[in-house]
C-alpha cells in the first residue's frame, strides 16, 4: 500500500514536468523595465481601418509580378455577395495553366505556385503585418457567425477573410457571405489528402495577405482578442509561426468530459512543460507566407489526419519557429455544441493518432500521471485502507492539480475537477475505441467523411 501511494505522489510530479502555467497573449504594448512604453508609437484605430472596409491601412510592397495567376485564384474561384460562382477555372479544370505560371494542381507543392515577395513580414508596432484569415469550412454555418462578427468589430480589420467551403451541405457559404466573408467553393478532393489540409492548401493559393491565419470555424475572438493577437504576433522574429490553443468555452454537461482531452492537448503539442519543445494546434496557425511556402505549406503534410503536428516539425527544417500560447482572453472556442456523439467522434479521430508523434518521454509521462490519478481514486474507494487519510488528501491534491489545469484552458467547473474519475473514465474508454478502431482498420468519421 506504501509503494501505491508513492506511486501516487509521483503521478503528481510527473503532472508538473508535463505542464505549468499556460503563457497567454501579452497585452500591448510590452511593458518591461528593459523597454520603454511605445503607446504614442501604436496606430490609431483611424489608421489601421481604412474608408473602404477590411483594408488594412498599411499595405504590403509587393515585388511587381509577384503574385502570378496561380498565386490568387481567379475571380470564378470566390463566391461574393452578387451570386454563387463556381470555384475553378475552365484552365484549372483542365490541368492546364497560363504559359510561364506556377503550376497549382494538387499534386505540386506549395513552392511551386508560390513566389515570396520581395518584403515580407516587417515586424514592427509602426507596421503590422497585412493578414488573410482562412477558415476551412464544412457544414459550418452555425459555427461562422460568431468567427466572422468577431472580425467584424474587431479594432484591427483583416487585410481579406477567405471561407474554404469543403463540401458543405447546409447553407455555409450563404452564412459565410452574409457576414462579410469572401467564399472559395472547393474543388473535389483529390486522393491522398484529407478535407482540412485540401481546403487549406486552397485557402492559401488564393490569399494577398503577407501573412495566413487559418482557423477552424468553431473558434472566434474576444471583443480585443484579434487585435491583440497580430500586435503579439508583429513583435516576435519573422521566421515565427504562431498558435494559440483556443479557450474552452463549455455550456452543457457533456462538454465538461472533454476535460482530460484539454489537458493532454496542452501537454502533448504545446510546449507548456519542461520537457518538449513547442508543436502547433490545430485549431489555429498564423505563419508568415513565405515561411509557409519554405515548409511546403498544406501540400507537405496532405495526408495527415493531425496535420499541426508534423508541420511543425516542417517548421523547424525551414529555420521557423513554432510558438505556442494559449487563447485565454483572445481566441476562444466551443467545439461540440451538438451533442455527446459530436464530441466523442471528435476525440476518436484526434487521440490514437496523436499518440503516435508525441515525444516518447511525453507520452509516458502522461500515461503515468493518467493512471496515477486513477489509481489514486481507486484507493480512496478501499474504505479500510490504513492509509485512507493519506490518500484522501492525495486525492484532494490531483483534484487541485487538475483544476489548475483546467481554469487555465477552459471554463471547466470546479465540481468536474473534484469528480475527476469520471471524465478520466470517458477518456480511457474514448481512447480505447480509437485504438481498438485502428488495429481492425475501421475507418474513422468526421462530419459525414470517412478520414
Amino acid at each position: 500500500m506504501l509503494i501505491l501511494t508513492l506511486l501516487s505522489i509521483g503521478g503528481l510530479i510527473a503532472g508538473l514536468l508535463l505542464l505549468r502555467t499556460v503563457p497567454v497573449v501579452t497585452a500591448w504594448p510590452p511593458t518591461t523595465s528593459a523597454q520603454p512604453s511605445r503607446t504614442a508609437e501604436r496606430p490609431t484605430n483611424r489608421a489601421l481601418r481604412s474608408s473602404s472596409g477590411l483594408q488594412p491601412a498599411v499595405r504590403r510592397t509587393q515585388k511587381k509580378g509577384a503574385l502570378d495567376a496561380a498565386e490568387k485564384l481567379p475571380n470564378s474561384a470566390f463566391r461574393s455577395s452578387s451570386g454563387l460562382q463556381p470555384a475553378v477555372s475552365h484552365a484549372q479544370e483542365k490541368g492546364a495553366s497560363a504559359p510561364g505560371s506556377p503550376v497549382t494542381s494538387a499534386d505540386q507543392p506549395f513552392s511551386a505556385a508560390y513566389t515570396a515577395p520581395e518584403t515580407c513580414c516587417l515586424r514592427s508596432v509602426q507596421r503590422l503585418p497585412s493578414i488573410t484569415i482562412i477558415i476551412p469550412a464544412r457544414n459550418e454555418a452555425t459555427n461562422l457567425p460568431p468567427l466572422l462578427e468577431s472580425l467584424r468589430h474587431s479594432a484591427i480589420a483583416p487585410s481579406q477573410i477567405l471561407a474554404v467551403d469543403d463540401g458543405s451541405t447546409d447553407n455555409t457559404s450563404a452564412i459565410a457571405i452574409q457576414h462579410g466573408a469572401t467564399v472559395i467553393a472547393s474543388a473535389p478532393l483529390p486522393a491522398g489528402w484529407t478535407g482540412k489540409t485540401w481546403a487549406c492548401h486552397q485557402g492559401a493559393l488564393a490569399a494577398t495577405g503577407d501573412a495566413l491565419f487559418f482557423l477552424d470555424a468553431d473558434t472566434y475572438f474576444t471583443p480585443t482578442g484579434y487585435t491583440r493577437i497580430v500586435e503579439h504576433f508583429a513583435t516576435l522574429p519573422p521566421n515565427t509561426a504562431l498558435s494559440l490553443l483556443p479557450f474552452h468555452r463549455t455550456q452543457l454537461w457533456y462538454e465538461e468530459l472533454s476535460l482530460f482531452f484539454n489537458i493532454l492537448v496542452a501537454m502533448g503539442a504545446g510546449g507548456f512543460g519542461k520537457l518538449d519543445p513547442p508543436h502547433l494546434f490545430g485549431q489555429s496557425l498564423l505563419i508568415p507566407r513565405d515561411l509557409y511556402n519554405q515548409a511546403g505549406g498544406h501540400h507537405s503534410v496532405k495526408r495527415e489526419i493531425l496535420e499541426n503536428l508534423h508541420f511543425s516539425e516542417l517548421i523547424r527544417t525551414a529555420n521557423g519557429i513554432p510558438a505556442t500560447l494559449s487563447g485565454r482572453g483572445s481566441l476562444e472556442m466551443r467545439m461540440f455544441p451538438h451533442g455527446l456523439t459530436q464530441l466523442r467522434e471528435s476525440w476518436q479521430k484526434a487521440f490514437s493518432t496523436g499518440a503516435g508523434v508525441t515525444s516518447p518521454l511525453v507520452l509516458a509521462l502522461s500515461i503515468y500521471w493518467l493512471a496515477a490519478a486513477m489509481l489514486t481514486a481507486l484507493l480512496l474507494a478501499a474504505i479500510h485502507n490504513p492509509l485512507w487519510s493519506t490518500i484522501a488528501t492525495l486525492y484532494l491534491l490531483n483534484a487541485i492539480q487538475i483544476a489548475w489545469y483546467a481554469r487555465q484552458l477552459g471554463t471547466f467547473r470546479w465540481i468536474t475537477a473534484l469528480l475527476y474519475p469520471i471524465p478520466l473514465a470517458f477518456y480511457f474508454v474514448t481512447f480505447a475505441q480509437s485504438i481498438w478502431r485502428q488495429t481492425r482498420r475501421q475507418p474513422v468519421t468526421w462530419r459525414g467523411r470517412q478520414l
